[in-house]
């Protein structure tokens, strides 16, 4: 027997998540991409501050590596729980 997708809610289901929203707006929210642009932010906050004088350069540097890092993990992590193929962010 075949392993199914479980719904845990109108947006996990098959018959009911077009009502609520399209395939482009679940792209769009979903942690991937939010988590995504949580680190964008992150980066750009650092090199404002490098720019500023704030923090060291090579720190900001740092952080836009690290912040890339994370998403490939969180990316990973996520492909090995759901059994994805494939990973992208926008």
């Amino acid at each position: 027997m075949s392993e199914r997708p479980i719904s845990t809610t109108v947006f996990d289901s098959i018959l009911f998540r077009d009502a609520f929203g399209t395939p482009r707006m679940r792209e769009i929210f979903c942690d991937c991409a939010l988590i995504g642009r949580y680190i964008e932010v992150e980066i750009a906050l650092a090199r404002a501050e490098a720019r500023c004088g704030v923090i060291p350069a090579e720190a900001a540097a740092s952080s836009a590596g690290s912040a890339l890092l994370a998403m490939i993990q969180i990316g990973v992590s996520a492909m090995s729980e759901t059994g994805a193929k494939s990973f992208t962010t926008s």
